[in-house]
């Protein structure tokens, strides 16, 4: 092996000149003359099986191909046993990762077949960066790149082998050294990752010190785990949403404002990665608390208003008067929904009044056409589409509960990559209204550009 590696091209050109051998032998046989060499073939099968499963590869092999081969082989050659590589060279085989091992390294160093050692070496770093970029887009692209350059200066000659194993034993090493700078800083994993994605090796972006980085990593990895649905990836709406989320998140720790865009764009690649491994288990975790919800969401009223909940008697009828009164009933839901959008969003729960009693919808559903959740829920959509003129009632989740015989109403509203104004009947005056404490807060139109400046990155 380690002379045909040696030669200039010599592993596509042994693998082609072995693929006319088997073809020529597969004609041959049963003649006396191929069974006289048919041990010389099965000799030269096992060595492309090892180029193969020991060498890195530039594309999957042909299944075609290999099918053929295996079945001309099986034909005339029997196995005396499987060769194992690490054996054939006297190396102990790595145990969890080759990478983590001194002496393995080591031992590749001392290897006397220096192309074989190449080769391997190659194969084992590649391998490990296959895993690595399932879970760090930026150390892979760093590693990658190393990789690549190294093993082209040893294509054109321009350096010996020796040379290039030494260059990539030490990249080797960098690599398992990145995997203890999530122990040193006390991160995971998927924290790991959106800190490399920080541009942490910045002058301008070191100065922030490594624990404010560090806590940004940390709330990345909760905001996009809040945020993962199945096909987020292809949709405009969520993207925009989590772009503008960590837009927020690098603001309020002082990121450096030129570097924001490039972060915020590394982030979201390093993000759909992270989906890819969580999307399944976060959405599993949701399910079960839809299960578990009744119990969950009468806590949660009984805990009265907040920063993040709003509790309303009723969308359309008015206890007090005892009568409907839509037209103004609806637009205060609406001016509670814009609220939490133009904030943090939050959840709004109808039907329930401030002490935390769950009052139900009969009063309401009587107002309607359709008197039941269905009908809310239409009814509710279409109020949110006229005071906003927008369609932002797609963007909230809107489920009923029952409680204690009595059916509530629950809107999670997520919030709002750009301002959500609240428009009068007429169309025409506009109002702009942000959560603040337990409030729907508004705003005058000074307070609202500058109020945009900070949440939305406005001018």
């Amino acid at each position: 092996m380690n002379h045909i590696l040696s030669q200039e091209d010599g592993k596509n050109r042994f693998l082609k000149v072995f693929m006319e051998l088997s073809k020529a032998f597969a004609l041959s046989v049963p003649h006396e003359k191929a069974r006289e060499v048919r041990d010389d073939v099965g000799f030269f099968q096992v060595v492309r099986a090892q180029i193969i499963k020991y060498t890195p590869t530039s594309g999957r092999a042909s299944e075609e191909t290999d099918s053929a081969i295996r079945q001309i082989v099986s034909q005339a050659i029997s196995s005396k046993g499987v060769v194992d590589i690490f054996d054939t060279l006297g190396l102990d085989k790595p145990e969890v990762s080759p990478l983590l091992s001194d002496k393995f390294l080591n031992g590749l160093r001392a290897m006397k077949q220096r192309n074989l050692a190449l080769e391997l070496l190659h194969k084992l770093i590649n391998d490990e960066l296959k895993v690595r970029i399932r879970k760090n887009l930026v150390q892979s692209k760093i590693f990658s790149s190393m990789l690549e350059q190294s093993i082209r200066k040893y294509q054109n000659r321009t350096i010996e082998a020796a040379y290039v194993i030494g260059e990539l034993i030490g990249l080797a090493k960098e690599m398992r050294e990145a995997n203890r700078r999530g122990e040193q800083l006390n991160l995971t994993e998927d924290e790991l990752s959106f800190y490399d994605a920080l541009e942490v090796n910045d002058s301008a972006v070191k100065v922030l010190g490594d624990e404010t980085l560090r806590q940004i990593a940390i709330d990345l990895v909760d905001i996009i785990r809040n945020n993962i649905t199945i096909d987020w990836t292809v949709k405009e709406s969520v993207r925009a949403k989590m772009r503008a989320a960590i837009k927020r998140l690098l603001r309020k720790y002082g990121y450096p404002p030129d570097k924001q865009e490039k972060a915020t764009e590394t982030v979201l690649e390093q993000a759909e990665l992270l989906a890819k491994d969580s999307a399944r288990e976060v959405i599993l975790e949701r399910v079960f608390a839809t299960v578990t919800h009744q119990k969950t969401v009468s806590d949660r009223i009984k805990e009265r208003e907040s920063s993040n909940v709003e509790l309303k008697s009723s969308f359309r009828y008015d206890i007090r008067l005892k009568q409907p009164n839509p037209k103004v009933l609806e637009k205060i839901i609406a001016k509670t929904i814009a609220a939490f959008m133009n904030a943090e969003g939050g959840t709004l729960f109808i039907g329930v009044d401030d002490e935390g009693n769950a009052l139900g919808l009969r009063n309401d559903y009587r107002t309607l056409k359709k008197q039941n959740s269905d009908g809310l829920e239409i009814e509710l959509r279409q109020s949110l589409e006229k005071y906003t003129k927008n369609k932002i009632s797609n963007e909230n989740l809107i489920k009923f509960h029952a409680i204690q015989e009595n059916e509530i109403c629950e809107v999670i509203i997520s919030p709002s990559s750009k301002p959500v104004v609240i428009y009068d009947e007429g169309g025409k005056q506009q109002e702009f209204y942000v959560r603040v404490g337990n409030s729907s807060k508004p705003y005058n139109w000074d307070e609202f550009y500058e109020y945009c400046k900070r949440r939305f990155n406005h001018e």
